[in-house]
């Protein structure tokens, strides 16, 4: 199966939004605060200074470093519109 076949068969049969895990019906948060990935170790240091201990996030898969996927025209339509609520909640839209 090829990474676009995957992306395919999730939004077919197994799309889970993740604003429907911490949004209540109306779509507010149900949360205090939204940590992003795309600034994980800042996020986490801010996180452990508010609760005054030290921790480390370890870097446990980097099977992805320096690599690009591509996806088609099409696929990627797919998933943006698949997605388009938690784009909108999350702040990417």
């Amino acid at each position: 199966m090829t990474f676009e076949e995957y992306i395919k068969w999730r939004l077919d049969h197994d799309l889970i939004l993740m604003s429907d895990l911490v949004c209540d019906d109306d779509g507010s948060l149900l949360l205090d605060e939204v940590f992003r990935f795309e600034n994980i170790n800042q996020e986490f240091d801010r996180l452990c200074g508010r609760l005054k201990i030290q921790a480390t996030l370890p870097h446990k898969n980097i099977a992805g470093k320096d690599k690009s996927i591509e996806l088609s025209g099409t696929a990627f339509k797919e998933f943006r519109e698949a997605y388009d609520k938690d784009y909108r909640i999350f702040g990417y839209g």
